[in-house]
């Protein structure tokens, strides 16, 4: 019904009521139909409109909003009008029904950030109750902005370098919904911004906003710098400067790509003291190589977690001619140590390029093949002299492999020629000890040779074990070792029944020709 048609009803109703005697009076009572409001007219003390509420305070929540307003013991209740819309064209509405109760809480429709206008009636109803028709003058309509909590703070960077002076990036602070927050509506502080390490920011809601969120960034190392980059054959070095106070370590990256996008590499030192770095084992002679290096920091200090900090310019190297000569003839091996199975051979004089190191092996490359070979080839004299020990009768091993090759024939007979046979005590050192003593002393007794002839069995590659048995006169010791063809034993040891040693034998012959006995199936395992 619109407003001219509810105005009609009214004039007749007040000419009819005139008609009949009674008087009547334009009250300034309005009735509640929706929004819109139309004066009635009614016999004078009819009802007792109540006097025109006031708004006396509005306060807001976390995204609610507290009205408050006048008592009147008149009132049946209160009705409160509250909109986004100043003109109330739409409109949510809701009933007190205590006239001793002056507030509400208006929370399930109001968001945080919304401005919202309020207004509220006492009211009365024709019949008493409160489905009856209302009547009541709304108060002046009131506005609040809610408060909007802080629930979200960027930053435009995670990390930042390190300057010497407080690093303060800018924040955006949004709400729950996605908005963001004006600057009047926060503060802002931050802590530990200056040095490497963590440093926070505090926001702080004030005005329309509230809540605190903390937020977290990086100071990384100021940006280093590669102060030298230096070559040598098949090599180079690479030194930088010494890191920010704060940093965890040193990264450095190194590609034969300008750009780095393959065939990158990356060495990582946490000495903070050294600054500098031989690359030798994948860097090939003629080879241009990019390097670039950084400091970084790591929130917790293990160089595992996310590293922050800015690398360096890349400086670039090309890595100078290393090649070598043999000199004497020597096998290639498929990797740094002996075998029965070499992949190819030098003679003297071949001049090979050294791709890396690795003890005393080189890995080499020469006439499309690609293998490493003995530090002998290239004329070193020995590896291990005098005394030996232990430790130093490894070396001595691979010295004596290189020159007598892997057979085991050569293996039997190097042993024989170069140690005698000698009645000494059962030693009290582990195999070693015992090839050392038989090595540098040059007499043994079984226990010796066998440890001996071991240690060399081992050097060239095979699978091999000391045997514990008896010949026909005593305890005794000799090897087994695995070929493709099976087990095979060897006996380097002279001595009165049998005066010559023994290779490639098999169990049986072993057993008919030596008439040694041992528990074969514990070393044939």
């Amino acid at each position: 019904m619109n407003f001219a048609s509810k105005t009609l009803i009214a004039a007749l109703a007040a000419a009819a009521m005139s008609a009949a005697g009674f008087v009547t009076a334009d009250l300034g009572v309005y009735a509640d139909d929706g929004i819109t409001t139309v004066p009635v007219s009614q016999s004078a003390g009819e009802i007792n409109v109540p006097a025109k509420n006031s708004i006396t305070k509005l306060t807001s929540g976390t995204g609610g909003i507290r009205a408050e307003w006048n008592a009147d013991p008149s009132a049946l209740g209160y009705q409160v009008l509250y909109s986004q819309d100043p003109s109330f064209k739409t409109y949510h509405s809701t009933t007190v029904k205590k006239a001793s109760r002056t507030y509400v809480n208006l929370t399930n429709v109001p968001k945080a950030g919304e401005t919202w206008y309020v207004k509220v009636r006492s009211f009365v109803t024709d019949d008493g109750s409160f489905t009856g028709k209302r009547y009541g003058t709304y108060s002046e309509a009131k506005s609040i902005t809610t408060y909007r909590a802080i629930e979200k703070v960027t930053i435009p960077y995670i990390s930042y370098t390190y300057s010497g002076k407080e690093i303060r990036p800018a924040v955006k602070v949004k709400d729950p919904k996605g908005n963001i927050i004006p600057a009047e509506g926060y503060t802002v502080s931050y802590s530990n911004n200056v040095y490497v390490g963590t440093a926070t920011i505090t926001v702080t809601g004030k005005g329309i906003a509230k809540g605190t969120f903390v937020k977290e960034f990086y100071v990384k190392p100021a940006k280093n710098e590669i102060t030298s980059l230096t070559t040598s054959k098949g090599a180079f070095k690479v030194s930088w400067k010494k890191g920010t106070p704060g940093t965890v370590g040193y990264q450095v990256l190194y590609s034969t790509t300008s750009d780095f996008s393959s065939n990158v590499h990356s060495y990582t030192s946490t000495n903070l003291g050294d600054l500098s770095e031989n690359f030798s084992r994948v860097p090939r002679a003629g080879e241009t190589w990019y390097v670039k290096v950084r400091s970084f920091f790591t929130k917790d200090g293990k160089t595992t977690s996310t590293r922050y900090g800015n690398y360096s310019a890349v400086k670039s190297v090309t890595t100078a001619d290393n090649t070598k000569t043999t000199t004497k003839a020597a096998e290639l091996y498929a990797s740094a140590g002996f075998s029965p199975n070499p992949v190819g051979n030098l003679s003297a004089g071949t001049t090979v390029s050294v791709i890396s190191q690795s003890g005393r092996w080189y890995k080499v490359s020469f006439g499309g093949k690609t293998g490493w070979i003995y530090n002998k080839a290239f004329g070193v004299a020995s590896n291990a002299s005098g005394r030996l020990t232990e430790e130093t009768v490894h070396a001595f091993a691979d010295d004596v492999i290189f020159d007598i090759g892997t057979s085991p024939k050569a293996i039997n007979q190097y042993v024989m020629n170069n140690v005698r046979y000698a009645h000494l005590p059962a030693p009290t050192t582990g195999r070693d000890g015992r090839a050392a003593y038989a090595f540098t002393y040059h007499q043994a007794a079984c226990y010796h040779f066998a440890a001996a002839s071991d240690i060399l069995l081992e050097h060239a590659g095979y699978v091999h074990k000391v045997v514990e048995g008896h010949s026909t006169t005593d305890t005794h010791n000799w090897n087994i070792y695995m070929t493709p063809n099976g087990w095979r034993y060897l006996d380097s040891c002279p001595f009165v029944v049998y005066p010559s040693g023994f290779y490639d034998f098999t169990a049986e012959q072993v057993r008919t020709i030596r008439q040694f006995t041992w528990d074969q199936a514990k070393y044939e395992d």
